[in-house]
């Protein structure tokens, strides 16, 4: 009941926004721009690799590339080292299996032989052979899950590192970051330098209630930005009625396809308020403190909280 009043509230507050902006259109209360769709439109794109969500060298100049190079020989190595690594290891849990079943043949056979022995004993065979082999089990089963264990870490290693090998054509995760980052740069450069056009103050993200696009691999996913950008293949943008409606329809399909952005951890990507704004949190809390009577010390507890929080500290 309350989400849905501060729902409605949200709408009488931004249709009244949009009545006012329409009586005076030379100065919007507010504007809005689709980070993502932004990013998806980016010329860098064009260079953007949608199932692996990284990006082709070509993008840009790679800082790192002699250094991305020698990395992928350090990998192929360390891929040689963990196959090796792999087979001993299977081995050693075969050996162990085998040396575990011999033992406890060889202490059933002892069992048996003083079963059938006339000499007499203070503990009885089966009690022996019972304690002797609960300890065997113990051991082996202790070496068993530590060989496993061990096995297991090399053959996530190894995954890691072939999936790795896969992209060794493509730019590297801190390159991905990189270029990810100037194409934030410009978009935030741009929505400020509009904003201050239009005289705007307010601009919110409104691709952000769709959540960071990172579902779709990629797979059956045309990259529109490549046609766009290259002359060379003598694209049909816009040059006829045709063209121009298969131009949109491609573009319509991009900027609304869930493409893998999974590799962008800049958190502008998502972030809602762009440009402006006030965040009253901090108020919002205090007076509902000051309402139940907090004292003064817990209450500027909190605000230093949320000041440290706004810091990044």
């Amino acid at each position: 009941m309350v989400r849905a009043r501060i729902y409605v509230f949200f709408i009488i507050f931004f249709i009244g926004n949009i009545v006012d902006s329409t009586n005076a259109a030379e100065s919007p209360s507010f504007g809005y721009t689709s980070v993502s769709q932004a990013v998806l439109m980016h010329p860098l794109m064009a260079k953007f690799d949608c199932k692996s969500g990284r990006f082709f060298p070509a993008a840009v100049q790679e800082k790192n590339k002699t250094k991305r190079e020698e990395q992928n020989k350090k990998n192929e190595l360390r891929k040689k080292a963990l196959l090796n690594e792999k087979t001993a290891l299977k081995q050693e849990i075969q050996n162990l299996e085998k040396e575990f079943f011999e033992k406890l043949k060889e202490l059933a056979q002892t069992k048996e032989n003083k079963e059938n022995s006339k000499e007499g004993s203070n503990t009885p065979p089966s009690q022996e052979y019972n304690l002797k082999r609960q300890s065997l089990e113990n051991d082996f089963h202790q070496k068993i899950v530590a060989s496993k264990n061990k096995l297991s870490f090399k053959e996530n290693e190894l995954e890691k590192l072939e999936a790795e090998g896969k992209m060794s054509h493509l730019t590297s995760v801190e390159d991905t970051n990189r270029i990810f980052k100037m194409i934030l740069d410009d978009i935030y450069e741009a929505v400020d330098c509009v904003a201050d056009h239009y005289k705007i103050q307010f601009v919110f993200n409104n691709s952000v209630s769709t959540g960071k696009i990172s579902i779709l691999s990629g797979d059956g996913v045309v990259n529109p930005m490549v046609n766009l950008l290259d002359s060379s293949q003598g694209n049909d943008n816009g040059q006829d009625e045709e063209s121009e409606i298969n131009f949109f329809s491609r573009m319509r399909q991009w900027s609304s396809s869930q493409v893998n952005l999974a590799g962008c951890t800049d958190p502008r990507l998502d972030r809602f308020i762009l440009k402006g704004g006030v965040n009253m949190t901090p108020a919002v809390v205090d007076y509902v403190y000051q309402k139940y009577k907090l004292t003064q010390k817990q209450r500027d507890s909190i605000q230093k909280y949320f000041k440290a929080e706004s810091s990044g500290k």
